[in-house]
């Protein structure tokens, strides 16, 4: 009992230590933390974190799953805005879920869709595998 050392977690079973770090663990994952921060937050190793998650898939799954809470809340007040009117709010979403039709990415070509040419240096743009040359 009072050999110094800190108490393995060899399962979330029961152990009042065990039950606090499931606290943790849970509390920083739904707030969006990775991996490394939970483990921080719960005062516990990565080793050791990653340990319990090889023997169980199950829990492996459930941190998963609520890694991406955040996400979800973040997406449900995007939403809201767009909902309650907001057009600023709506773009950006059009311009990231419906980029063929919104997107503002531009795309510079040469004549009829092919390499652009600078002159004025003699300057040629060609496509990979051209081995025509071009005199100076």
């Amino acid at each position: 009992m009072g050999d110094g050392r800190p108490r393995k977690i060899t399962a979330f079973t029961g152990t009042t230590f065990a039950e606090n770090v499931m606290r943790e663990l849970k509390e920083s994952f739904r707030n969006g933390l990775n991996n490394s921060e939970a483990c921080l937050d719960a005062n516990i190793s990565e080793r050791t974190f990653y340990d319990v998650l090889k023997k169980n898939e199950k829990l492996k799954k459930y941190f998963n799953l609520l890694q991406k809470n955040i996400s979800k809340i973040a997406k449900q007040n995007i939403v809201k805005q767009i909902k309650a009117g907001d057009v600023d709010e709506s773009k950006w979403w059009s311009e990231r879920k419906n980029k063929d039709e919104f997107s503002t990415r531009q795309e510079n070509t040469g004549k009829d869709g092919g390499p652009i040419a600078i002159s004025g240096n003699s300057i040629e743009i060609k496509k990979y595998g051209d081995s025509s040359k071009t005199d100076s």
